[in-house]
Parts: structure tokens; C-alpha cells; sequence
């Protein structure tokens, strides 16, 4: 199944795969939450929709299939390692399994 994010901006793709980093301990804290929201302004809403209505192994399908739309340059890249490990230590410590997620997402940018 493609998930082309048609219409998507930067923003919301990027809140996206925050979503991922944020829930890889199944658990999505205000912190977390509130980063998320403000990458993805008003689009927010589509977002989450989009990553409900998916499992794990779409949700990584859906990145893999966007990122050489939204992720041009090796500075957008950076940026995104960044804020994707900005994510996973928002609550002040990172657990095994997400730095297991943050090393996946690492290798697929």
C-alpha cells in the first residue's frame, strides 16, 4: 500500500516520524506531544489520523516512501536525527528500545 503525502508539507512529515520516535515506548508524554504539535501546526490533526490508521510496518513504509520528497539535502537529514533524538530524550532519559528505534531511523535516512 503507497502513502503518497500529497499535499503534506515539511512540517507535517517530519511530526510524522517524530511520532514514531515518540511512541517507540508506547507511550506519548505532554513533552513529547507538544513538540510534535508545533512541527506540525495546523496539519497536526491529518497527522495523527494518518499514524492511527497505520501499523508499525506501514508507518515506516510511509517514511521510507516520502523521504527523498521531504528530506533533500544532508542538512535535512541532520536536522531531522536531531530532532528525532530531541524526542526520544524530551522525558530526560531514553530507554533501551528507543534507542533501538532511534538507531533504525538513524539507518533509514
Amino acid at each position: 500500500m503507497s502513502h503518497e503525502l500529497t499535499g503534506w508539507t515539511t512540517g507535517e512529515y517530519e511530526a510524522f516520524v517524530l511520532m514514531i520516535a515518540a511512541n517507540a515506548d508506547l507511550e506519548t508524554d505532554n513533552k513529547e506531544l507538544k513538540i510534535i504539535k508545533a512541527k506540525a501546526g495546523a496539519g497536526y490533526e491529518k497527522v495523527e489520523e494518518l499514524f492511527s490508521e497505520l501499523n508499525d510496518a506501514q508507518r515506516i513504509d510511509v517514511v521510507l516512501e516520502n523521504k527523498g520528497y521531504f528530506l533533500k539535502t544532508q542538512e535535512d537529514v541532520n536536522r531531522m536525527k536531531q530532532e528525532v533524538h530531541e524526542i526520544m530524550s524530551a522525558n530526560g532519559h531514553i530507554s533501551m528500545m528507543e534507542r533501538e528505534i532511534e538507531h533504525m531511523l538513524d539507518r533509514m535516512f
